[in-house]
């Protein structure tokens, strides 16, 4: 038997860079109809939130690199907007690298700790502790 304990929430944010977005009003994700995708791959969760907010990206502008690192790159040097996980969303705009357009709410997607009960290992057990403090910063 697995423990689950949740780690930390991890909802989707549309992001893009101050440069490419400018004074844009966005109250929603529908607001970014017609703008520049800048994708990797994309997980099928993120283009479903993305669907069920009204954008077909079929019909939209898209880059789509091979990885998210290069998308996240890319939409941070003013390229079009990206879908990250919140968790990498809050950093980047707390370093004022992006602003977030929209963010998913009540997201059941969340980051767990993985561990066996009946294995005892203190080494794990301080580790699980720092991961738990560093995702409550």
């Amino acid at each position: 038997m697995w423990r689950q304990p949740r780690l930390m929430a991890a909802g989707h944010v549309a992001v893009a860079a101050p440069s490419y977005i400018g004074d844009r009003p966005v109250t929603c994700l529908g607001d970014l109809k017609g703008s520049r995708w800048v994708v990797d791959g994309m997980r099928s969760e993120e283009r479903m939130w993305i669907a069920e907010n009204g954008i077909d990206l079929n019909e939209e502008t898209v880059t789509q690199f091979p990885t998210s690192q290069f998308s996240r790159e890319a939409a941070l040097s003013g390229l079009g907007i990206t879908v990250l996980p919140a968790p990498i969303a809050d950093q980047l705009e707390r370093d004022g690298k992006v602003i977030k357009l929209c963010e998913e709410e009540n997201s059941d997607i969340a980051y767990h700790i993985l561990t066996r009960p009946e294995i005892v290992s203190p080494t794990r057990d301080v580790f699980v502790k720092w991961l738990r403090a560093a995702a409550s910063l």
